[in-house]
Parts: C-alpha cells; sequence; structure tokens
C-alpha cells in the first residue's frame, strides 16, 4: 500500500540529502588542513559553517608560503617540488555551461556586489588569517580584459569582459566554468609549470615540475595538446604567447 511505501521514499530522500551535502563539503588534494579539518567528522558545526561562510565569499590561501604574488602573476617564494600543492582558491561564480552561462555569471556576481564582503574598498590579505583572505569586487575588476572582447582605449572594462576572459572550464567537472580570483593572475604558458585542478567551487593549483624560487609560476589558460594555430586562436587576440614551445613551433 501507499503507507507502506512512504517510509522507503522518505529514506531515499534522506539519503540523496546527506550525499549532497557530503558532496558540498568534500575538498580537493591539496585544500588547506584547517578546511579538510572543519569539515571532518570531528569538527563542531559551528566550524565547519564559518568555513562554508568563507568559501562562498571567495576565500584563498597561499599554501605553505610557496608563492610570492607580483604585480603581474606569481613567483615561487621558496624551492618548490613536482606535485607541490601552491595555491587554493574559492569560486567567485560558476555556471553550467550552455546558451545562458554568461548571463548567469554575471547575475550572481552582481547578486554579491551588496554583500559586506564584496566592498570595493575591502583589500585580500595575505596574512594566512582565513577572515583577511576574501576577494572582493575591487579584485575582481582588477583582473584582465581584452582578449576576446573591445575594450576601449581609456582601459573601461566590464564586468561581462572580465568574465568572458577569466571564467575557465572546471578540469574535474568539464560541463561548468568559474572564476577563481586568485586563480586568474597566474600568467599564461603553452609550456606550464603549474596547472589548475578545479571543481564548479574549488580550485587548487599545483606544479607541474620542480620550480626554483624566484621562477615565474605560470598556468595554461588553454589545453597544451593543441597545435600552435589552435592555441593562439583560443587565447584570443588580446594575449600573445611568448614561451618557448611558441618560439620553437614558429620556426618549424
Amino acid at each position: 500500500s501507499e503507507s507502506h511505501r512512504l517510509p522507503s521514499m522518505v529514506l531515499e530522500l534522506l539519503k540523496g540529502l546527506c550525499c549532497r551535502r557530503r558532496q558540498s563539503r568534500s575538498c580537493l588534494p591539496g585544500a588547506p588542513a584547517a578546511l579538510i579539518a572543519a569539515w571532518g567528522n570531528e569538527a563542531s558545526q559551528e566550524e565547519a559553517e564559518r568555513w562554508q561562510k568563507l568559501l562562498a565569499d571567495g576565500y584563498f590561501e597561499i599554501l605553505e608560503g610557496r608563492l610570492e604574488r607580483l604585480e603581474e602573476g606569481y613567483r615561487a617564494a621558496k624551492d618548490i617540488k613536482k606535485g607541490d600543492a601552491l595555491l587554493f582558491d574559492s569560486a567567485f561564480c560558476s555556471s553550467k555551461i550552455d546558451e545562458s552561462v554568461s548571463k548567469r555569471l554575471l547575475r550572481e556576481c552582481e547578486r554579491k556586489k551588496h554583500l559586506p564582503s564584496f566592498a570595493e574598498k575591502a583589500e585580500p590579505a595575505y596574512n594566512g588569517d582565513p577572515f583577511g583572505n576574501v576577494s572582493s569586487l575591487g579584485s575582481v575588476m582588477s583582473l584582465p580584459a581584452g582578449r576576446y572582447t573591445d575594450v576601449s582605449a581609456k582601459g573601461d572594462k566590464s564586468l561581462e569582459s572580465i568574465l568572458a576572459d577569466n571564467a575557465r572550464e572546471c578540469s574535474r567537472e568539464p560541463n561548468f566554468v568559474a572564476l577563481f580570483v586568485e586563480v586568474a593572475h597566474f600568467t599564461h604558458s603553452c609550456c606550464p609549470n603549474a596547472f589548475v585542478d578545479s571543481s564548479r567551487s574549488q580550485a587548487v593549483v599545483r606544479a607541474l615540475k620542480d620550480i626554483s624560487a624566484g621562477e615565474v609560476v605560470a598556468v595554461s589558460y588553454i589545453p597544451v595538446s593543441l597545435p600552435l594555430t589552435a592555441r593562439r586562436s583560443r587565447l584570443g587576440k588580446g594575449l600573445h604567447c611568448t614561451c618557448r614551445r611558441c618560439k620553437e613551433e614558429e620556426l618549424n
């Protein structure tokens, strides 16, 4: 009878809710130890909720002091080993890839304009304090634009152009794109020494090879398997890569 089926239906619903909760609280390999601990079985509800809010606000962290932020990009602050996790970042916004992706990303950013943590005057901190390392709208608007969209000679940038240039496909969820503000500051190379491991909500930048202290850390904005002409087309007219690989392929 219907009354006998109801308990099993409720159990299935609860099971689904629990599965979604575990998925939303999963961490990428290399995520901050404090975050992993906060989402562990022994963590308090208060600590878990604190981290949930931080991630929603755009939390990031340079891991183990391995990176130094430059005016454009990052460099290694110390010798780095292949496989080391360098930076953790949470998504400012994300969307499924479909015909409405641009509108959805823009709508999510516009909604966050009204949150205190995204005030234009807010400045991100690099001191390891979780309440300081939050991306602001000011940091979003400082991202480069013009690779795919026209930017005026005055340097005016719209949120649409910034999203078009900096929201990238998620490696673990290729049907989604996300904007990771701090990850977007890494420079591009077609022969990168680091890569971005990302879901729709989190990203970890990891070293592809040993990197010496003082060396620029670069990632690829596009699939490195593409030939030269395809890579340049994907990068857009506003970015011309001059890495060793591109120069060698130009000569051949």
